[in-house]
């Protein structure tokens, strides 16, 4: 019975782990990485941008020599800029509580760019 009781518990600790894992996952910003002098975004980035962004997701779009005021990369995208630079530019990179949680080369299409960001 001991037995029993423990493998419930460690069933339940796992079942609520997995679903906070899940739930730390959601997308909430998705960054078009490109190289300026190679690529310039396309009607249907900025479409997919602004499907993105009616539906509560933090979309920007971005050289990946951007740089603040202070000519310095700002800190909130620092990481996607890198994770772009080693997919390949230009790349669309996915965020989950500024963790990278997907990058890939940029989508062809305005339903692939709304697509892989969910």
């Amino acid at each position: 019975m001991k037995d029993f009781i423990n493998l419930i518990c460690v069933f339940l600790v796992f079942a609520l782990l997995s679903t906070s894992s899940a739930i730390s996952q959601k997308t909430d910003a998705a960054y078009v990485v490109y190289e300026s002098s190679e690529y310039s975004p396309e009607p249907y980035v900025i479409s997919a941008v602004r499907k993105l962004s009616e539906s509560g997701i933090d979309v920007r779009v971005f050289d990946k020599d951007v740089v603040d005021g202070d000519s310095e990369v700002p800190s909130h995208i620092s990481v996607a800029i890198k994770a772009a630079s080693e997919n390949g530019l230009p790349a669309l990179v996915i965020m989950s509580n500024n963790n990278v949680k997907k990058v890939q080369s940029l989508p062809k299409t305005e339903n692939e760019i709304v697509e892989a960001a969910k």
